[in-house]
């Protein structure tokens, strides 16, 4: 009766054994999965404060008007291709840069191809990020929002759509 038992217990051990690696699979599946958007929104992070930074000091680099372009939007994104190290074929990001100069707002929006959606803006918050000077004029507020759609498994568990999250981040600085 005794060997019956012992039989009976390898059994069981072994579908307990599965259902315990099947969980830890996907567990760990889904932490790499987490840590890429983790890394990737690092990644992002860097790179709009890098770009807020060229826009804000565009001065200094022969233009002289504080406003924000279409043509400068077209500047910022040859340079983003050299910091990620794409081209115009393989372009994955979205692009939104905004200024706010005495009380008027530009706003230019590049879409990737693949993206479902560009960079968020809130005009309302953002222009009460401007400062109010009691004498002189208000200074130039700068923001660059970069976005990236990737494909994860867990989107549904993520906020993400039809195996896609999005990924976004901006920057804002203060003009001189």
């Amino acid at each position: 009766m005794g060997e019956q038992m012992m039989k009976k217990q390898r059994g069981v051990f072994a579908i307990e054994m599965a259902f315990v690696l099947s969980f830890l699979i996907v567990l760990l599946l889904f932490l790499t999965d987490l840590s890429r958007q983790v890394l990737l929104r690092g990644e992002l992070d860097q790179l709009s404060y890098n770009l807020v930074t060229i826009v804000k000091e565009r001065s200094r680099l022969q233009v002289s008007q504080k406003h924000v372009s279409q043509q400068e939007l077209k500047r910022l994104l040859k340079v983003t291709d050299k910091l990620r190290q794409t081209d115009e074929m393989t372009r994955a990001y979205s692009l939104r840069m905004t200024s706010l100069v005495e009380g008027r707002v530009a706003d230019f929006t590049f879409k990737a191809t693949g993206s479902p959606r560009a960079p968020t803006f809130d005009k309302a918050s953002f222009t009460r990020l401007v400062a109010k000077p009691k004498e002189g004029k208000a200074l130039p507020l700068y923001r660059v929002a970069v976005s990236e759609t990737i494909s994860s498994p867990f989107s549904m568990f993520l906020g993400g759509k039809n195996g896609q999250v999005t990924i976004e981040s901006a920057s804002v600085m203060v003009g001189r």
